[in-house]
């Protein structure tokens, strides 16, 4: 099937947004404008490297003392997300959380920590919750660059209580 025949799927509309981020923030340095698009990207189809990169560019932070961490992060989903009563355990289905994990280049797991507040509160806007570090580990990535976010995996949701 020749490409143009081709159906559009949400990555062609994730690359065509970050693109369009990218060629607002090189061309213009319009870093408001470029970021918002970014985030939006990601809020729709998920985190991509591109859209990782573009930000961990604008944001423009040294990374000469910086350290490539994993971090396992533990968040609450808002309950307003969920209906009322309780699930067969007799659990109440507002009860409801997320593990998902990050690989941050940072000075410390802190500032990590502060890179992956500030996306999730970007992306659940007034949704987000809370967002805890579970566990982190310095690990031996090779990255180079700007401080910030270059991976996060998908969220894995759970009901009931964590523990």
């Amino acid at each position: 099937m020749a490409f143009w025949n081709r159906k559009r799927t949400e990555k062609d509309d994730d690359e065509l947004l970050v693109a369009k981020a990218t060629a607002l923030w090189r061309e213009k340095k319009e870093a408001d404008a470029a970021l918002e698009l970014c985030y939006s990207a990601m809020k729709r189809v998920g985190a991509r490297a591109p859209a990782f990169d573009l930000i961990r560019e604008i944001g423009g932070l040294d990374a000469r003392r910086a350290k490539p961490f994993q971090l396992l992060c533990h968040g609450k989903v808002m309950t307003r997300f969920f209906e009322e009563g309780v699930d067969p355990q007799g659990i109440p289905k507002t009860e409801r959380g997320f593990f998902t994990t990050f690989r941050v280049l940072a000075d410390t797991p802190e500032e990590a920590l502060e890179f992956v507040q500030r996306l999730e509160r970007r992306e659940w806007g007034a949704d987000f919750h809370s967002l805890a570090l579970e566990k982190f580990s310095e690990t031996s990535d090779e990255v180079s660059g700007c401080k910030g976010i270059y991976f996060r995996s998908g969220r894995t949701f759970y009901s009931g209580r964590k523990g």
